[in-house]
């Protein structure tokens, strides 16, 4: 009698245990980047060294243009192997040059201008993708993926998951920044850069955590691209006023997509990273990922500019930190 209590209380405690294990889902997500991606990765980085290895235990990674990149390459790794993520992203991002990813056509800038769909050709960047993107790791992963590019076609955003059999021209899809790259042509779609309708796929992230049957959900949330709030445009001219414009605009993509998610999943929590400092370079340089995956370690390793938010302060926090009104 006393071993079929024992038995009972140990086959107890253990379906509590496993009943726990399942009502709580952590997922990281990546915005649209460029470039910059190489911030992104130094922030999985930052957290992996920090954090408690049950916080960067992200069942999900999600992402849109280069933030679906780093998804992609952190699917290909299994949950628990986050440092693996972390040391194939950076190492990556560490050895990659403008020519992997974009060159000129046959008749220069002009061509791309006057005949081409983009300015720049980027074939290297699929055999980029090709060449890094290891789909039997992929699907044999237990870490779930998601990310989206615009339909042109029908104006929708298409998500994309790694069962998907097309999945590089996927990532592609979601990276072909208008005018700069032609579009990606997948199945019978035409699709652009994924940031063309949202620049973080923060909601379709819960969703799928929520999904699991979760009901304790929490959502790292990697970002680029702050707006500097004291700028004087007072003389400023055409290029200025547009760059000026679609930061703006970005910018509010970027907390627009978070207003989004609490408002269909107000118990989500998210932490949103930041850069803390102005980062070298620009969205097409592919030349200071060192200084940008540094600046992103540091960040997520301070977590100076983190941002805690829930149904209750994300109005508050964000306009205290962004200079927004939402």
């Amino acid at each position: 009698m006393k071993l079929l209590f024992t038995l009972l209380i140990v086959a107890a405690v253990t379906l509590a245990a496993a009943h726990a294990a399942g009502t709580s889902c952590r997922a990281i997500t990546f915005s649209g980047a460029g470039a910059f991606g190489a911030y992104e990765a130094g922030v999985l980085w930052g957290l992996t060294a920090k954090r408690p290895a049950d916080e960067v235990e992200w069942q999900f990674a999600t992402g849109i243009s280069a933030g679906s990149i780093n998804a992609a390459g952190a699917a290909m790794f299994s949950v628990g192997n986050e440092q693996g993520a972390a040391e194939f992203l950076t190492s990556r991002w560490m050895g990659i040059t403008p020519e992997q990813i974009y060159v000129n056509w046959v008749g220069g800038l002009v061509d791309g201008l006057l005949l081409q769909k983009g300015i720049f050709n980027d074939a290297p960047l699929h055999k980029f993708l090709s060449d890094n993107l290891n789909l039997t790791a992929l699907h044999q992963s237990t870490r779930g993926l998601l990310i989206g590019a615009t339909n042109i076609d029908t104006g929708n955003f298409d998500i994309f998951e790694k069962t998907d059999p097309e999945i590089v021209l996927g990532v592609q899809a979601s990276s072909s920044i208008p005018g700069v790259f032609p579009p990606t042509f997948k199945g019978n779609a035409v699709y652009q850069d994924g940031g063309v309708t949202y620049m973080t796929p923060v909601t379709d992230t819960a969703r799928l955590c929520y999904g699991t049957g979760a009901t304790d959900v929490t959502i790292d949330v990697v970002v680029v691209g702050d707006l500097e709030t004291t700028v004087d445009m007072n003389k400023a001219k055409t290029i200025d006023l547009l760059l000026r414009t679609l930061d703006i605009v970005k910018t509010n993509m970027h907390y627009k997509d978070i207003e989004t998610v609490f408002e269909a999943f107000p118990n989500v929590n998210l932490n949103v990273f930041h850069p803390s400092q102005p980062l070298p370079g620009n969205a097409l340089s592919f030349t200071y990922s060192g200084p940008l995956i540094k600046i992103g370690y540091e960040d997520a390793i301070t977590e100076n500019t983190t941002i805690g938010l829930t149904k209750d302060n994300y109005k508050s926090a964000l306009n205290k930190a962004f200079g927004l009104n939402l």
